[in-house]
């Protein structure tokens, strides 16, 4: 679980904010609202190598634009349908027609 603290928190605390970033991404808020996130160099450095071998400004517009696009539905085939296909294969691979 992603900790959080108040940006007076950070801060005050900062020395265990540090901590907690050694165990995962840590967010800032102010007012409620995130506002930063605290990483631990480890994962920094794994952030930038990872978004430099796949582009990760393209990366990012494509995950907004399927955000802007919504949920993708998949079309279910039917359970006669493949049935159907499976009958259809086997009859294939034992020449039966």
């Amino acid at each position: 679980m992603e900790k959080t603290f108040s940006a007076t928190e950070a801060r005050i605390r900062f020395g265990e904010l540090m901590k907690e970033a050694q165990k995962g991404p840590v967010t800032v808020e102010r007012d409620g609202k995130a506002v930063v996130v605290v990483l631990s160099k480890r994962d920094y450095d794994a952030l930038l190598t990872h978004g430099r071998a796949i582009g990760w400004r393209e990366l990012i517009d494509q995950a907004h634009e399927l955000i802007r696009k919504g949920p993708v539905q998949q079309p279910v085939t039917s359970p006669e349908d493949i049935l159907r296909e499976l009958r259809e294969e086997r009859d294939e691979s034992y020449d039966l027609h």
